[in-house]
């Protein structure tokens, strides 16, 4: 009776043993699977609706309180021919523009169809290059063209020229230039800001 509690007592302990190092091997494996399942936030999925014009206004206000009231809605029949987009590569736009000739600033949120967010995003690259390159700009207007920036986001595509002029008499080129850089980036920070946030549909 002895010999038998006694082999009883050593297969439960060899089966308890067994079972822990069975549990501590299944550990790293689940660890690992768990932070690789997450979507990154710069990668939104295909399926966010947000409408443009929504968009746009996010990133005016992100340079509040210098409001841009001279600022108005391009029709959409002239986007095609001023942003060389083709009607098929976006199911949505909103695109704002100086009334004033002597002003550049310029928003424009594409929300491109599914797969042409890069001929979308080639399209505005393409005419800001010609903004740069070949239009003639009033002196005061050449840093900021220079600091446009074409952004996307999933499936949406961003131009944006905006923000404040540098008015220091006393600046060099350089100085300019990093301002309306700078100008430029607050825009760009409230574009990305629109997917970032928990209310992004």
């Amino acid at each position: 009776m002895r010999k038998f509690i006694a082999i009883f007592l050593a297969a439960a302990m060899l089966t308890a043993a067994l079972t822990a190092c069975s549990n501590n091997d299944q550990k790293p494996e689940d660890g690992s699977s768990s932070s690789t399942s997450s979507t990154p936030a710069e990668n939104p999925p295909e399926n966010v609706d947000i409408p443009t014009a929504e968009i746009v206004d996010a990133i005016k206000n992100a340079y509040e309180p210098d409001s841009l009231p001279f600022i108005d809605m391009l029709p959409e029949e002239l986007i095609n021919d001023r942003y060389g987009l083709d009607a098929d590569s976006y199911t949505e736009i909103t695109a704002q523009v100086p009334m004033i000739s002597t002003f550049v600033d310029t928003v424009v949120v594409v929300k491109a169809a599914d797969g042409k967010a890069g001929e979308v995003e080639a399209a505005l690259k393409a005419y800001h290059k010609t903004l740069v390159e070949e239009s003639i700009q009033y002196p005061m207007n050449i840093e900021k063209v220079n600091a446009g920036q074409v952004v996307v986001n999933g499936n949406y595509v961003a131009f944006i020229m905006l923000g404040a002029i540098d008015e220091r008499e006393d600046a060099s080129d350089s100085d300019r230039a990093s301002f309306a850089e700078a100008q430029t980036k607050i825009g760009v920070d409230a574009f990305n800001a629109v997917f970032a946030s928990p209310t992004a549909r």
